[in-house]
């Protein structure tokens, strides 16, 4: 566990929760990148930021406060990330990104052939949220501390699980199946939606979440709102029963949009805490990680997980499109001592950037900050 190294992309949603629970369990080396300035709203939903902090970029604060143990750092200079940066890790969590970078991505991990890469992705909104998981077609671990006891399961890409047929969620959550799809529905309409914004998004204007947030809501975005709505209908998650769908998340639809950038504070600690279970239990092989998706609602205390895959797309998984306009922005790294894990239950850069990657020179702790 101690040779493990971890990216975690955004601190927002589950992300500071999980980062805190695997600094405690003792992960190997971890690195942050987070593109955000400190805002009200970011004051309100991470314990270690303060008023004081509004204005300056979020990945400065979070080792100040999660590695207190750790002397200053020296600061070095670094440029833009390429595809290759992301193969250098063992595993990979994304928090709260755009679908397109999820793919992108994930698409990365699976061409990763000189080692197996653990893909993670979280997303909060509101009340409602998700976890993803995708570690490749051959992960071996034992359940017990015994090799008779190994097994080898497959996982699918996300390519896959966005792709699932209707049926297949039937199968993973039988009477859950249509309350949890209404919230896939609209998850799954608001993330394409979200897709299409950004490629109208203000790459100078470094106020990312404002700027979305203030276009969902556009009157003029509603012809492209429309346009994704109705491509999502058509999905294989959908067409099956199209009207019924439509009519019990209209409501939703309008309620959600309204909540995109939300963050609630106990719905991250709970996905948080699950998000790092899961991670851990990928670098231990000790237990199963997630398979697939896991579901949760805030006011029901609800998670359910189920395995969702198509096998159309998982054959074509290898050629997913990863040169999308996805956004990601900052870094930061760092370094703890071994310890047991607690079980409980890129934007694509057109311009040159800036990133400061700090070190310590005894206890091997990186933070690389985008400016």
């Amino acid at each position: 566990m101690r040779q493990s190294t971890i990216l975690i992309v955004g601190l927002d949603g589950a992300g500071s929760e999980c980062v805190k629970n695997l600094v405690l369990a003792g992960i190997g080396h971890m690195t942050l990148l987070e593109h955000r300035k400190v805002d009200q709203n970011i004051v309100d939903t991470h314990f270690y930021v303060t008023s004081s902090h509004i204005g300056e970029s979020v990945g400065i604060f979070t080792p100040e406060h999660e590695l207190l143990l750790f002397p200053p750092f020296k600061k070095k200079t670094k440029q833009t990330l390429e595809d290759d940066y992301y193969k250098e890790f063992d595993c990979i969590v994304l928090n709260n990104q755009p679908r397109s970078l999820q793919l992108r991505v994930n698409g990365i991990c699976r061409r990763n052939k000189n080692k197996e890469v653990g893909f993670f992705s979280s997303r909060s909104v509101g009340h409602i949220g998700y976890l993803l998981c995708d570690i490749g077609d051959t992960y071996a671990f034992t359940e017990k501390r015994n090799e008779k006891d190994k097994k080898i399961l497959n996982w699918y890409s996300l390519e896959s699980i966005y792709n699932c047929p209707r049926h297949v969620m039937q199968a993973s959550y039988k009477k859950s199946i249509e309350y949890y799809l209404d919230y896939w529905y609209v998850l799954t309409v608001l993330e394409k939606f979200e897709d299409e914004l950004l490629k109208t998004f203000n790459h100078s204007n470094t106020d990312y979440f404002t700027e979305i947030k203030h276009k969902f809501c556009l009157a003029t975005y509603q012809s492209t709102f429309e346009a994704v709505e109705t491509q999502t209908n058509n999905c294989p998650q959908f067409r099956a029963d199209k009207t019924k769908t439509q009519n019990s998340c209209h409501q939703l639809l309008a309620q959600i949009r309204n909540l995109w950038h939300v963050s609630v504070c106990p719905l991250n600690s709970m996905s948080g805490g699950f998000l790092a279970n899961f991670v851990m239990s990928f670098i231990q092989r000790k237990e199963q990680p997630l398979r697939n998706v896991l579901l949760f609602d805030m006011w029901k205390c609800e998670a359910i997980s189920g395995l969702f895959y198509d096998d159309k797309a998982r054959a074509s998984s290898a050629s997913i499109d990863h040169k999308s306009d996805a956004v990601v922005d900052v870094l930061s790294d760092s370094d703890n001592d071994d310890a047991q894990a607690r079980p409980s239950d890129e934007q694509k850069v057109d311009h040159d950037v800036n990133i400061q990657d700090v070190r310590h020179d005894d206890d091997n702790v990186d933070m690389i900050l985008l400016d």
